[in-house]
């Protein structure tokens, strides 16, 4: 029997192949519209995306209610994908194909403590009306994208953090405030949006991200090219 290289929501996976299936069977049970039910699969899916989804933080900035399937039509192709629901009943769509094909073999090395991913998770949605407020003036005077230079929608455009990753950021207050992550008290907002407890943090946190962050409006196929730069954030965290 061969044996198993990677463990997501707790079920063992001998090829990437077999998560492909997994996720397959999950999204063409599922309606679009109505959300995955089954606890093992909710298990399943947010491992996969919270994980190793590289946009998992941004697209539940909104709030994250659950997921659901929906169908996407573009460039004369159908598509049927999963999608996020967020706290204000907006679908957002995160693909499974992506974060499969970033799922590490030496998984058990790479993966990020769960208060680390609460913690950083948290911080974005603490700035979340920054970028929202950000994404609206851009899409109100008609920006196009700087990558791609097609014209940006609201179906198609993404916030992305320019000059300094969004993790930077993050790390250079971490830095500055001598704050290890794993100490931070996570909370949430109607057991749904991830906040930090201490208000006061939370503050100093979206004071130094309207500051420093460098935002810009790009198409959302050309946001998932950029290569994000990741902090190590070991050195804070022992």
């Amino acid at each position: 029997m061969a044996k198993a290289k990677y463990s997501i929501g707790g079920d063992a996976f001998t090829t990437k192949a077999g998560i492909t299936e997994r996720c397959r069977k999950i999204r063409d049970a599922t309606p679009d519209g109505a959300l995955v039910a089954a606890a093992p699969d909710v298990a399943f899916l947010l491992d996969l995306f919270g994980t190793w989804h590289d946009e998992w933080d941004d697209k539940t900035a909104g709030g994250f209610v659950g997921f659901t399937t929906m169908t996407v039509r573009a460039n004369g192709r159908v598509t049927r994908c999963f999608a996020i629901q967020s706290a204000d009943d907006d679908q957002i769509d995160i693909s499974f194909p992506h974060a499969i094909r970033r799922i590490e073999t030496a998984r058990t090395a790479t993966l990020i403590p769960q208060a680390l991913r609460d913690f950083r998770n948290a911080a974005r949605i603490e700035v979340a009306r920054q970028t929202m407020n950000y994404r609206a003036t851009a899409l109100s005077v008609g920006t196009p994208c700087s990558v791609t230079g097609l014209q940006l929608t609201a179906s198609n455009c993404a916030v992305d953090h320019h000059g300094r990753s969004f993790d930077e950021l993050l790390f250079a207050f971490c830095q500055l405030r001598s704050i290890n992550p794993l100490k931070v008290q996570v909370g949430s907002v109607q057991g749904v949006q991830a906040r930090f407890v201490d208000r006061v943090l939370a503050q100093h946190w979206q004071s130094y991200h309207q500051q420093h962050a460098q935002l810009r409006l790009i198409e959302k196929t050309a946001n998932l090219k950029i290569p994000k730069v990741r902090r190590s954030w070991d050195t804070l965290t022992t």
